[in-house]
């Protein structure tokens, strides 16, 4: 998300707003990531060029968080799911959907994790 004076904030809450990793520039009114080449997603690639089907998975799927960049370069492989229910463990995720309804709703509302926990199961 790139973000300046002149445009219209995109954060629709706080946490979001910390999540960005580009808010510094925008409060210091600098403009950072307009080109293709500062893009998260850029960014990411440059730093592991070993995982850019991963890296370009992710962001087809949804909005991935630093943290979820960071896990992929611990190898994990199924970030969205680990970052939504705690585990990436085929088991585990799948007696927690089945056992506990509220994160039916949650999975749902977090973009691509439906994609990867099929995958991951």
């Amino acid at each position: 998300m790139v973000a300046d004076f002149e445009t219209e904030c995109v954060w629709q809450t706080d946490e979001q707003r910390c999540e960005d990793p580009f808010e510094a520039f925008s409060v210091f009114g600098i403009s950072f990531g307009d080109k293709p080449g500062e893009s998260l997603q850029s960014l990411a690639k440059g730093a592991m060029p070993d995982r850019t089907a991963e890296i370009d998975r992710l962001f087809e799927e949804g909005q991935p968080t630093l943290s979820m960049l960071d896990n992929l370069k611990a190898g994990q492989s199924f970030p969205l799911v680990k970052d939504c229910l705690g585990t990436d463990s085929p088991i585990e995720a799948a007696a927690l959907v089945l056992c506990q309804k509220e994160l039916v709703g949650k999975i749902d509302k977090t973009p691509g994790v439906i994609d990867e926990l099929l995958r991951l199961l």
